[in-house]
């Protein structure tokens, strides 16, 4: 899970945060402290096969890469803290919502008693109606330093379990700015709950790009080999749809 300056928009989180009270330090903290692990809708692969061949071209490597199908169902989400899960909303109209909402909270906070309440992660999920066709779905861990409640730090007698955060060195290099990412467990039958407040997705699926020919058959047994060996559980493996146009004669 990269943070949001690691990422392709350039009006990431000014999109819809341009519209709230949120100070130029305020912006720069949500994008180096906010990480994202960017998904689609798997209904992407059974609507017109133009939508997966869009998402093939951009993400995954013109059918070279590999589909990841993660499934988050055995996960508490409501025991979550400081993870969010939900689809991108796009364009301006959910902007304005967005926008409504605030000016009702500011009025609220000069009230007695006030509150505050945080749209931060909110904003997150916001984007130009341009980037529709992925039906992008986003876990976002908010690790922000400046929100209302401080970040939450899991540890034992081994150190620090969660959050762990590493810096892409070259990445930072070539971009100019710091980009850290977070790592996220995969559910594995080895593997040791740190908390129910992290949430741990299961590899439902693999999915091989169209552009496999051949060896198609040789690359899936790896792959299922790998994860039984290394997760310690069967996952399918298939190929796309798009495989039997990519290579039709």
């Amino acid at each position: 899970m990269y943070n949001l300056y690691n990422l392709n928009d350039p009006r990431e989180y000014s999109f819809a945060g341009d519209l709230l009270t949120f100070n130029a330090d305020n912006r720069e903290d949500a994008k180096k402290n906010m990480f994202l692990l960017s998904m689609c809708m798997t209904e992407i692969l059974t609507m017109h096969t133009q939508y997966e061949f869009n998402m093939w071209r951009l993400y995954g490597g013109n059918g070279t890469g590999v589909a990841i199908q993660l499934d988050f169902s055995k996960n508490p989400l409501t025991a979550w803290k400081h993870y969010y899960l939900s689809q991108v909303f796009y364009g301006g109209n959910s902007r304005t919502n967005l926008m409504e909402l605030n000016a009702l909270l500011v009025k609220y906070q000069n009230e007695k008693p006030s509150m505050t309440i945080d749209l931060g992660q909110i904003v997150a999920f916001h984007k130009s109606n341009l980037y529709k066709l992925e039906k992008e779905v986003r876990l976002l861990f908010d690790n922000r330093q400046k929100r209302v409640h401080g970040p939450t730090v899991y540890s034992d007698y081994r150190g620090q379990l969660s959050p762990l955060l590493s810096k892409d060195i070259p990445k930072s290099h070539d971009l100019g700015k710091d980009i850290f990412y977070l790592e996220l467990p995969i559910f594995s039958r080895e593997f040791e709950v740190i908390s129910e407040q992290i949430p741990v997705p299961r590899i439902k699926k693999l999915i091989l790009g169209y552009a496999y020919g051949r060896d198609y058959k040789d690359t899936a047994l790896t792959l299922q080999e790998l994860c039984s060996n290394q997760l310690g559980y069967d996952v399918p493996v298939e190929q796309t749809r798009l495989a039997k146009y990519y290579n039709e004669r």
